[in-house]
């Protein structure tokens, strides 16, 4: 994930930077969520349910719990996490309940642990938890005293 601020006074820039500069680089993990990606574009008040165990490698989960025939209550292109994974999945595939309130979900990448019968899926501000890409932060300011600053994140699982 890249990262860019709009210019900013230093009174707005230099808490931003002192939170960079205590995540020592690429040491410390923190939480982040995207704001233009956080939120689904389907309907964020479903909360679904995985149905059965999901095995590592799996690219699809049986959910239920949902509003019963409902269309695209998340939509490819979307990011998921499930309540027992760190890992952030992005959905590849418009998800609609049938008339059961049940549904096929399908991610990616494939699930890098085995995801346990009744995981809540988040759909909505969901957190990605990340470092820092290296250890270098640099920053600029122009004439008018204004700071630019941009940060690459990587996903920590």
């Amino acid at each position: 994930l890249n990262v860019s601020f709009p210019p900013m006074t230093r009174a707005e820039f230099a808490p931003i930077y002192a939170f960079s500069v205590k995540q020592k680089g690429q040491y410390e993990t923190f939480t982040y969520v995207p704001p233009t990606i956080s939120t689904t574009r389907g309907d964020s008040g479903e909360t679904p349910v995985i149905d059965g165990t999901v095995s590592v490698g799996s690219t699809s989960a049986y959910v239920d719990g949902l509003t019963v025939s409902t269309s695209n209550i998340l939509r490819s292109g979307d990011f998921i996490k499930f309540s027992d994974h760190d890992k952030v999945y992005m959905v590849t595939a418009d998800m609609s309940s049938d008339d059961s309130g049940d549904a096929t979900l399908q991610f990616h990448p494939s699930a890098v642990q085995a995801i346990i019968s009744d995981a809540t899926v988040s759909v909505a501000s969901v957190p990605f938890k990340v470092s820092f890409q290296d250890d270098v932060r640099e920053f600029g300011t122009n004439y008018s005293n204004l700071y630019s600053y941009e940060i690459a994140l990587i996903e920590v699982v």
